[in-house]
Order: C-alpha cells, then structure tokens, then sequence
C-alpha cells in the first residue's frame, strides 16, 4: 500500500489518535533524506548552528528560516528523492544516514567545542548507588559504616535496602544527567566521589546515595562527537518534523507500506 504526505496530515488532523505514526513517518522521512539535503553546503552548516541553539538555550525554537529553506530544498530535489525511496532498501537508507551523521565532525567539531560548557551539562554521565532504609536511625548507622569502611557501598545496599535496590545491587548508570530527577542531580553534584551523600526524608523511607563515576564528554573522541551530533540532529529534526509544509511533496511523495 502507498499513501502520500497529504494522506499523512489529513489523517493526523481527522484521526488524533494517528498523530504519533504521523509524526514517525515524517521524522524518518526527513532523516533518511538528509545525505541529499546536506548536499547543500550552506543550508548544512545553518542546520548544526540552529541544532546547536536549539539545544543550548532554553528560550529559542527552530528558526523559520531553517524550516523555510528545508521546504525549498526537499521541493527542488523531489525527483531524486523519490528515485531514492523507490530504490534504496531501508538499510541502505540507515547506512547513509548513519555514515553522513559519522562525518559531521570533520566540519563541526570546533563549533561544538565552542559549546561545551553548555554540552558538557546535558551529555556527563553518572554512575551511583542508592540505598533505602526504612528508619532514620539505620540510615545514620549504616552510613557511618560505610564512612569507616565496615562495609562498601554495595554491600550495604544487598544487605540493607527496602527498595528493589536490594536486588539489582542498586547500581544506576553510567546515564546522563538529564536523565535524573533536578533533586537527584543537585544531590549528586554535591556528594563526593566515591563518599555515601547525607541521608534525604523520603515518603518510603531514607534515601542516601554515592557517586563512582562521573564522566565528562570528550570532543576529542570520534566515537563521542559522533553520539552528540546524532542526538543534535535528531533533536532538531523531531521538532521540525512537527513544523513542516511538503508543499509539492504532498502530491508527488508517495510512502510504501508493508
């Protein structure tokens, strides 16, 4: 079965419930066809700034004219990207994708260290413990053992926690910041490394944590550059695929569905 980008926006403005296939299509769609679309030089270095902005600052959204100048690209190269859909297998079409991403950092990457301050807040990573207990007076006890090393942070926690910790080892991470509650992250950045934090008042109990990782990104690592300008372009694509008008697309765009 094939269905345009028109059958697209009228189902998602008719059928609400559909909204969220919509958008899928659409994103993919844009991702898929961005080793074409980056083909234009100008338009391509627009699009890491604005992913850059986009990202860094709480107050901006993704510029008309990016979306505007995305519209007139996909429009004037129509032909070659059906020839591309009708063509290339969807693993051809991720392997391009993904080796485009790959190359970002030749071009980029001392624009994204101008931004690491910024960066570096989202993409550090953590790995900790934490224990809950269900009385305050355990938690001190059990965390001035730890302090005199009677007993290291996992330990305690297989021994003494109530939460699922007490099964899973209560290990998290490494995961990034950003992945955490704001009261967690606050917590953590105030506890040393490798030291139980002070004791936090929980509706199920007392809660104490410790820090055995924290990684800060580096720019210097290809493997990691390439992570951030995924996350980056796909950030910025999933908001603009919210945004976008096919135009001419929407006639002659035609979407296989198996």
């Amino acid at each position: 079965m094939r269905i345009s980008f028109n059958d697209l926006f009228i189902a998602k403005i008719l059928m609400p419930d559909q909204a969220r296939a919509c958008h899928f299509i659409t994103e993919r769609f844009l991702l898929y066809s961005l080793p074409l679309i980056f083909k234009n030089k100008v338009f391509k270095s627009l699009f890491i700034e604005e992913s850059l902005n986009f990202f860094t600052k709480d107050d901006t959204e993704i510029s008309t004219k990016l979306i505007t100048n995305l519209e007139i690209i996909l429009e004037n190269n129509i032909d070659e990207l059906i020839i591309i859909f009708e063509s290339i297998s969807i693993d051809k079409l991720k392997e391009n994708y993904e080796f485009e991403i790959n190359e970002l950092h030749k071009e980029f990457s001392t624009l994204l260290s101008s931004k690491y301050s910024e960066l570096s807040e989202f993409f550090t990573t953590v790995k900790f413990g934490s224990i809950i207990l269900p009385k305050k007076e355990l938690a001190l006890e059990v965390r001035e053992k730890i302090i005199n090393e009677e007993i290291c942070f996992s330990e305690a926690i297989e021994k003494y926690s109530i939460g699922e910790e007490g099964q899973s080892k209560g290990i998290i991470g490494p995961t990034m910041f950003n992945n955490l509650p704001n009261w967690l992250i606050s917590v953590l950045r105030k506890t040393n490394l490798n030291f139980p934090s002070e004791i936090w008042s929980l509706d199920i109990g007392f809660m104490m944590v410790q820090t055995f990782e924290i990684n800060y990104p580096d720019l210097s690592s290809k493997e990691e550059l390439n992570n951030i300008f995924k996350f980056l372009v796909e950030n910025t694509i999933d908001e603009i695929s919210k945004r976008i008008e096919f135009g001419v697309i929407s006639t002659k765009m035609k979407v296989k569905i198996t």
